[in-house]
């Protein structure tokens, strides 16, 4: 995961940089991060940008020019989920150790919530902590919107910090795969988020865990499903009840009647746990007209019908 300012279970708050780029920086390391409640560091991978938040920004229709470094002792082969563009782009080789940066560029056509992460090694990788949210902006900017990634994790995590080791485990696999005994988001136990009632909050949702679904709930605000897995989706009040977010998945929602202090909580089938909190400052703006959707994003039709290709499973 990409990493920012550690979470707390104080008062001071997170908060996330919103300014849209067309090129960024992005470094594969390892580095040791607090995970646990209590207790000892664990030592991670991570994506790190210079300026430390949790994503990467882009913008619909413009190119966007990514400088990727790797100073881990193996290779990584970045894969971006979800986003329509080149395969030689899509996926990228950075070899282990690079002494100069992999550069690569693309015009992302569609504006949403994506992530990215790795296809070489995946189970390691990937429970190690190497996974992000790539956010690309609409064309047109939406007037007074503000951005809150909520990234959910799990891990197999020990007592003392470390991680269990059991990656690629063909009995894991043909089970139900390396379900994790502790949960973050942002990379935070617990983290403590701030939003501002005077602008529109949109929670971009990312599950980044390999195997476990998170049944989302949002408690003292109201909030309607904007897009799912980077589309727009038909306009819809969540209401009370949880949102299913599979291994992958994300969802993007808006809020509204904003308490003071929103509580994200994760029914994961053994029990339900808090696992976040936004804090709300200032009064309560205009909002948005009751009609209000994302813009459509724009898919070809294509010229010749669809190939059907038979796969026989046995």
């Amino acid at each position: 995961m990409l990493l920012g300012v550690a979470g707390s279970v104080a008062v001071p708050a997170l908060s996330w940089a919103q300014n849209s780029t067309e090129s960024a920086a992005l470094t594969i390391q390892a580095k040791r991060q607090q995970l646990l409640e209590v207790g000892p560091q664990s030592e991670i991978w991570a994506y790190q940008t210079p300026d430390g938040v949790p994503h990467l920004r882009a913008k619909q229709g413009v190119p966007f020019t990514l400088a990727i470094s790797n100073q881990l002792e193996r290779e990584h082969w970045l894969h971006f989920f979800g986003v329509r563009g080149p395969a030689a782009a899509m996926s990228i080789q950075v070899p282990a150790k690079t002494i100069s940066p992999v550069m690569v560029t693309f015009t992302p056509p569609d504006a949403g919530t994506f992530w990215f992460g790795p296809l070489l090694d995946a189970s390691r990788q990937r429970d190690m902590g190497l996974s992000a949210m790539l956010i690309v902006e609409e064309a047109e900017a939406l007037p007074n919107f503000v951005d809150v990634p909520l990234i959910f994790d799990d891990w197999i995590i020990n007592d003392d910090g470390t991680f269990d080791q059991s990656f690629g485990s063909l009995e894991a696999a043909i089970a139900e795969g390396r379900m994790g005994n502790w949960f973050t988001v942002n990379g935070t136990f617990k983290p403590r988020i701030a939003v501002d009632r005077a602008v529109n909050t949109r929670l971009r949702l990312l599950n980044v865990s390999n195997t476990r679904t998170f049944n989302v709930a949002l408690k003292n605000t109201d909030a309607i499903l904007l897009a799912v897995d980077g589309q727009p989706t038909n306009v819809q009040p969540v209401g009370n009840q949880s949102l299913a977010l599979l291994p992958g998945q994300r969802m993007d929602l808006l809020l509204s009647n904003i308490g003071d202090q929103v509580v994200v909580s994760a029914d994961l089938f053994e029990d339900v746990v808090e696992v976040a909190f936004l804090l709300a400052t200032g009064k309560e703006g205009e909002g948005v007209a009751d009609n209000f959707e994302l813009p459509t994003n724009v898919f070809s039709t294509p010229s010749e019908a669809p190939r059907l290709v038979p796969l026989v499973l046995e």
